[in-house]
């Protein structure tokens, strides 16, 4: 058993979160007991673990509901571009991984999630069963909780832009084509055999489904997913109508809203989750919220894309569930408190009505409550109650981003950047101590992280410089739609 006390513990009563003195009491994984301060706790054996929180703030391990990490050592190599230009970068930043580069990745990016105070994981990853298998392997063995979707589709990626690629040159064309997905057999395939490998491993990985954005899907494809999904009683997770093109591409492809196009597929329902979603209609959201499907928010990234800023507040008021996400490099950093701020701040611009701008604790939520909806784990994590998921924060309280503390939700969503962690607990077992990871070697994780990055430069030399040179004709297909 765990025993932690003497803390300031982050508790919720009737909806609210509050700051209570209690004891917590972990046993198998899970909350056993949260007992008022001073009331008799059972006395700890041989091989419990009792740690003092006193001057120490405890909350519940944040859930980043979206994220990607392949490309991660790549961070800084390629400014900031709408999606449809990134995917010449993406290309070729993607070439030629192998397993090991896949897991160095991966461990990379959990270690940033860990210091800021992720405890949990919902990623969409792109690669084949090898690297997919890397990059669970890696979870594991760091210790965070991770939901694995491997990201499949069977169209080009020319079919992010307006006309489909039709004006490319032909050698662009063809090299955007030419990184062209599987059938839809062999997603579906890849799909079952991670999910046959890897759900329910160490207690901490669950595998998800994920066709990378509906466009990018057939319907054989889509409809597969779904399938699949209520088979092996799995989530869903997909990109959707992240940026202003792609309401375009949604006309051409489907005549309408592609919203309206997957709720007559029977594909919208409380296991899916939406990321970015930002060009909603009004009657997208109705839908949206009629079948329960819930929206993966990810405010710094579509910012740093130039996606736009989705509506949330009108989700929200429409009893959409909301999980926040800091997306793959392309949001700067793992950092749940980076995006709560952001999030918290960024929603004011929709109205000057100030009764309707996002709380703290709302933003709170989003960041616990939200993610955990979104990882299919509602009920287990996202929240400290007895019988949840032992999956918790531990906060310096001397932090001077919590100094004075006056209002400790206020203080988390506006004030505190990550620097504060000290202690990170997933299912019960402490992954990180003092601030840095215990699980790994981070050290020598991050130099080999570095070397990587040096090898990948070198090695995808040609095909970045190829990228830059193609960009000016992505950019003329981006606006061949007008301003859309």
């Amino acid at each position: 058993m765990l025993y932690i006390c003497n803390g300031l513990v982050l508790t919720e009563e009737q909806g609210h979160f509050v700051p209570r003195e209690v004891d917590l009491v972990v046993e198998g994984g899970r909350i056993a007991r949260l007992a008022p301060r001073g009331q008799p706790l059972p006395p700890p054996g041989p091989g419990d673990t009792e740690l003092d929180a006193a001057g120490k703030i405890v909350l519940p391990g944040f859930v980043n509901a979206h994220t990607h990490v392949h490309n991660l050592p790549l961070k800084g190599r390629v400014r900031y571009l709408p999606v449809e230009a990134w995917m010449l970068y993406r290309i070729a930043g993607g070439a030629d991984w192998t397993p090991e580069d896949c897991y160095v990745t991966a461990m990379l990016g959990a270690i940033e999630a860990l210091r800021t105070g992720t405890t949990t994981l919902v990623l969409m990853v792109p690669l084949g069963l090898e690297g997919l298998d890397a990059v669970a392997r890696a979870y594991r063995d760091v210790g965070v909780r991770a939901v694995i979707a491997p990201m499949v589709a069977d169209r080009p990626a020319t079919v992010d832009l307006p006309d489909g690629g039709a004006a490319l040159p032909a050698a662009t064309r063809a090299w955007v084509e030419g990184n062209r997905a599987p059938s839809a057999e062999d997603g579906l395939a890849l799909c079952r055999e991670f999910a046959r490998r890897w759900h329910g491993a160490a207690g901490r990985i669950t595998a998800m489904v994920g066709p990378s954005a509906p466009h990018r899907c057939s319907d054989a494809l889509l409809a597969g997913c779904r399938d699949l999904a209520a088979e092996l009683d799995l989530g869903i997770q997909t990109h959707l109508l992240e940026t202003r093109i792609q309401p375009v591409v949604s006309q051409r492809l489907y005549g309408g809203s592609v919203v309206a196009y997957l709720a007559r597929l029977g594909f919208l329902s409380p296991r899916v989750s939406l990321a970015h979603a930002v060009w909603l209609t009004p009657d997208d959201i109705a839908t949206v919220a009629r079948t329960g499907a819930a929206i993966a928010h990810n405010p710094m990234s579509n910012l740093n894309l130039g996606s736009g800023i989705a509506p949330v507040p009108a989700y929200l008021r429409a009893g959409i569930p909301v999980g926040l996400g800091t997306d793959g490099y392309s949001g700067g950093n793992h950092a749940m408190f980076e995006a709560m701020r952001l999030a918290a701040a960024l929603h004011t611009v929709h109205t000057t009505d100030y009764a309707q701008w996002l709380r703290p604790r709302d933003v709170l939520r989003l960041a616990t409550h939200g993610g955990a909806t979104v990882a299919q784990l509602a009920g287990g994590v996202g929240a400290l109650a007895v019988g949840r998921r032992a999956d918790l924060v531990i906060l310096g309280a001397d932090s001077p981003a919590l100094t004075p503390l006056n209002d400790l939700v206020d203080q988390l969503v506006y004030c505190e950047r990550g620097a504060a962690v000290e202690t990170v607990v997933v299912n019960g077992e402490m992954v990180v101590q003092g601030g840095r990871v215990a699980t790994v070697d981070e050290p020598a994780i991050l130099a080999e992280a570095r070397r990587l990055a040096e090898r990948l430069t070198e090695r995808n030399r040609a095909l970045f410089a190829f990228a830059r040179e193609h960009e000016a004709h992505i950019h003329r297909a981006y606006f061949s739609a007008g301003d859309a």
